[in-house]
């Protein structure tokens, strides 16, 4: 049996033995007390450093393993920083005496090369959390300090500056668990060293992978796929640290958007895309910088056939083209392939900009960016209809800011090429995070644009009663943000829409549900609305939006939901709890620990169309319950008895806890 403490005799070393031992020594740190024992061993340490140094896979691994813990950690990383001095060093002397000129100094010199490389590939993995439990990343934490106290970021800029492709690839690798996981003083230092200039320059390798040593990364919670990728998210890290950083890096980054090369224009704009979700702030230095305007002088450029969609909130996939091989994804060579992922990004880059509305929507209205948007929106030739459903998604909070952008919109026929649009991407919405967000042009143009809020409502209503299921489903999101102004729910109101509304309660789909109870919701909301004279009151006056929701039916339609989800809840619970075993017991008897009924619903985040339904009903209640006459037609309901069994359901977790926290409110004024 192999003891990590004792003593390594020198007669194996000298045997040869070496690649055997370090082979065996990570089969043996698998605890606490076998790593500590690893790292006070200097010879097996010493051994573990020099096969790490000339890229031995099982040494690195054994590291990796060794710093498994608080202490181990920022010890390995210590020695690991160490040693990668010594070896930036010779590179450097290397580099200045241009290897001899002879092919026995290029060979020495790529040698050096290698071993500086995989020294940083392994500290870079050493560096890395292996999960994200919070006492993992403070000592991956606490490690990157050690590493930036022993002085490691001027020479892993060096190595990063290397003309060696192995060498700069693997500083980028580490300068990004540096931004990542180093605290502010770790990434103020490397925004004092000149990072923000080279991870600038590197945007533009989002076509080669980060190296490692075989397969994928470990461990992978934090794993850009290429360089440019690993780039991006370091300069957003970065720019969290100080205004100065934050400064720095959006000028540069917009520098390199307004460039004539469309590849470097295209890296930027997936930097910037980067940045702003991580950093917010970032906005308004990048308008100050003339953002939209550079965008929008990227767009009349020819594009190429549109590719597959690839989605939003995958920066991953958004970093090279997603129609391409792992194997093809080098760099794009066809420029027309280039322009159109520039304005993929572009487009991209102005929802984020804009979708919070305010100065930046009024910004892009100005820049000329509406026009542009829904060209693209409604322009079925040579655009995907992915990129349509974005482009709407970006136009939107600019129609909701503009009256004279909703004016120029509907004088181009704008308003039914978005609902046209709405009907053909409804067959797709399960593949565009950002289709509901396009609805919000119509609803925008159909609340606020006086002149076609009735052609638009009377649209609206044909699609609920007679599309197809998801037509009916794209015209309830519709009809939902619609309600979330008091012009659309004027407008909702005044087309009788409601019935509809309530209908759809008990016949469409989770998604459907959710949205008509958001859509009862928000008319639950104003005691009194105005209506001009109108198909639902001729002579015009005021009515009670409650009143008119309860003579429709919703609160029976809302408690239905409600009783149905909570008798669906408690049989699902009650069928896990009889489920045998393996071992030909109950799941609830197989062991102490499940002794009890396991929950349906954790307190966790719940994004399923069925959970996103009844939070809805619940908050519809709520808001009905607001006012005297609701609260009377939800205790002749019984909704009182059906209020209370879903508060009890979710103290045992049976339904998500937004249900029974709403419920609880809707309660609450009923008794």
């Amino acid at each position: 049996m192999f003891k990590p403490a004792g003593r390594i005799p020198a007669g194996l070393c000298a045997a040869g033995m070496e690649p055997g031992l370090s082979r065996l020594l990570q089969f043996c740190v698998h605890n606490t007390e076998t790593r500590s024992a690893v790292l006070r061993h200097s010879a097996a340490m010493q051994l573990l450093l020099d096969r790490a140094g000339v890229a031995e896979a099982n040494a690195m691994a054994t590291l990796r393993r060794v710093a498994n813990d608080d202490g181990c950690k920022t010890a390995v990383a210590r020695q690991l920083t160490k040693l990668l001095i010594i070896k930036s060093a010779t590179l450097t002397v290397g580099r200045n005496c241009g290897g001899g000129g002879s092919g026995g100094g290029s060979s020495a010199a790529g040698s050096k090369q290698g071993e500086a490389a995989a020294v940083t590939l392994c500290l870079a993995d050493v560096l890395r959390p292996v999960s994200r439990d919070r006492s993992v990343l403070r000592w991956s934490t606490d490690a990157c300090s050690e590493c930036e106290e022993c002085g490691l970021i001027q020479p892993l800029l060096a190595i990063t500056a290397s003309p060696d492709a192995t060498c700069r690839a693997a500083g980028l690798a580490c300068l990004h668990v540096l931004a990542m996981y180093g605290n502010q003083a770790v990434r103020k230092a490397l925004g004092a060293c000149g990072t923000v200039m080279a991870l600038v320059d590197a945007v533009k390798l989002d076509g080669e992978l980060v190296p490692s040593e075989s397969g994928p990364q470990h461990p992978p919670i934090c794993e850009p796929q290429t360089l440019g990728q690993a780039a991006s998210e370091a300069l957003a890290a970065l720019a969290t640290a100080s205004d100065a950083l934050r400064q720095d890096i959006v000028m540069q980054l917009a520098a390199f958007l307004g460039s004539s090369s469309l590849h470097l224009a295209a890296s930027a704009c997936q930097a910037l895309l980067v940045l702003l979700e991580v950093c917010p702030m970032a906005g308004p230095l990048l308008l100050g910088h003339g953002a939209l305007n550079t965008l929008v002088a990227h767009f009349p450029k020819k594009t190429a056939p549109s590719p597959p969609y690839a989605s939003v909130h995958n920066t991953a996939s958004m970093a090279m083209p997603a129609y391409r091989s792992t194997e093809e994804r080098g760099s794009i060579r066809d420029p027309a392939e280039v322009a159109q992922l520039l304005q993929q990004r572009a487009v991209r880059l102005v929802w984020v900009l804009c979708r919070g509305g305010g100065a930046a929507a009024e910004a892009a209205v100005v820049a000329g960016v509406a026009p542009v948007l829904l060209q693209r929106a409604t322009s079925a030739a040579g655009t995907s209809l992915a990129l349509r459903v974005e482009s709407a998604a970006a136009l939107a909070p600019l129609l909701r800011k503009s009256a004279a952008a909703r004016e120029a919109a509907t004088a181009s026929g704008g308003l039914q090429a978005l609902l046209h649009l709405a009907a053909e991407s409804a067959s797709r919405s399960d593949e565009m995070p950002l289709w509901e967000e396009a609805l919000g042009a119509v609803a925008a143009v159909a609340a606020l644009h006086a002149p076609c809020r009735v052609e638009a409502t009377r649209a609206l209503r044909q699609m609920l009663m007679r599309g197809t299921v998801r037509e009916v489903a794209a015209a309830a999101v519709i009809v939902e943000r619609m309600c979330s102004s008091a012009a659309g729910r004027e407008a909702v109101l005044a087309e009788d829409l409601v019935d509809p509304l309530v209908r759809l309660l008990s016949t469409g789909g989770d998604r459907t549900k959710a949205a008509a109870a958001n859509a009862i919701s928000h008319l639950a909301v104003p005691p009194k609305v105005t209506l001009p004279p109108c198909a639902a009151l001729p002579s015009g006056g005021s009515v009670q939006p409650r009143l008119v929701l309860i003579r429709a039916g919703a609160i029976s339609a809302l408690l239905a939901l409600l009783r149905e989800a909570g008798g669906e809840a408690a049989s699902s619970a009650a069928s896990t709890a009889s489920i045998p075993c393996s071992c030909g017991t109950t799941s609830s008897s197989a062991s102490g620990a499940s002794s009890q009924v396991s929950p349906v619903h954790t307190n966790g985040a719940q994004n399923s169309p069925a959970d996103m339904s009844l939070v809805a009903a619940a908050e519809a209640l709520e808001s009905l319950a607001a006012g005297a006459e609701g609260i009377l037609a939800i205790r002749n309901a019984g909704g009182v008895d059906v209020l209370k069994a879903i508060v009890a359901r979710g103290k045992r977790r049976l339904v998500p806890p937004a249900v029974a926290k709403a419920a609880s409110a809707a309660l609450l004024h009923c008794v």
